[in-house]
């Protein structure tokens, strides 16, 4: 996990144990914010956090659709916190034709 990906995962944890919310609800506001209006609040570096944002909200529909299959991903998974944001949807992919 990178140093951004650490902070951005920090800060939605936070967020989404403060409103009560789902960590992967607030990972997808954060990637829409850094897809969005992120890139005039920080033209240089929206594009590092809107990927790191994207691969975030993959990783986290991952854990979430293992967990649901009884599974955990970040065990159970050979080289799951290095997969590409790519990566992980194709997982959860493979997941669901595997599960039925």
């Amino acid at each position: 996990m990178t140093k951004i990906e650490r902070e951005l995962l920090t800060e939605c944890e936070t967020i989404a144990a403060a409103d009560g919310a789902r960590l992967v609800d607030i990972l997808r506001d954060c990637h829409s914010f850094w897809c969005g209006p992120g890139r005039s609040i920080k033209p240089r570096g929206w594009t590092a956090r809107a990927a790191a944002a994207s691969r975030l909200l993959s990783r986290q529909i991952a854990i979430e659709e293992h967990a649901a299959a009884g599974i955990d991903a970040r065990v159970d998974v050979d080289g799951f916190e290095a997969m590409s944001a790519g990566q992980l949807d194709a997982e959860v992919v493979y997941l669901s034709d595997f599960q039925g």
